[in-house]
C-alpha cells in the first residue's frame, strides 16, 4: 500500500491510548510510525505485504470473517500491522464491500468501529 493511501487509512483510527482521531504517519525504510498529535503516543506501523505474509495466511480466516462495523458486511482486506509499545498489536483493515476502515484486533474477530 503506498504511503499516502496508509497515512490516509490511520487517520481514519483512534489512537490506542486518547481515542483521537489525529494520527499522523511517517514512513521509515523497513517500517512507518504512527505519531497522535494529541496525546504524542508513537507506535509502530508495519504495511510491507513482504514482511506481513506469514502472518497474511493465519490472518485469511479471521479476515474473511470480520464484520463491517458500518455496512455489517463480511470480510476485509489487511491495510497494515500496529504494533504498541506494549507488545499489543492489532491491524487497520478495509471492508471489502463498502471500504469502511477500522480495526481488528490480533487474534480474535471484535472489529471496533473507531
Amino acid at each position: 500500500m503506498p504511503a499516502s493511501d496508509l497515512e490516509k487509512s490511520l487517520r481514519r483510527i483512534a489512537c490506542p491510548v486518547c481515542s483521537s482521531a489525529k494520527i499522523s504517519f511517517t514512513a521509515g525504510a523497513e517500517d512507518g510510525h504512527a505519531f497522535c498529535q494529541n496525546c504524542e503516543f508513537r507506535f509502530r506501523v508495519i504495511a510491507d505485504p513482504g514482511r506481513l505474509h506469514g502472518e497474511i495466511g493465519t490472518l485469511a480466516s479471521q479476515l474473511e470473517q470480520a464484520c463491517c462495523p458500518d455496512c455489517g458486511g463480511v470480510g476485509a482486506q489487511l491495510c497494515c500491522r500496529c504494533d504498541l509499545p506494549s507488545g499489543d498489536r492489532f491491524y487497520v483493515v478495509r471492508c471489502r464491500g463498502c471500504g469502511f476502515i477500522f480495526k481488528e484486533e490480533a487474534g480474535r474477530n471484535s472489529a471496533d468501529k473507531i
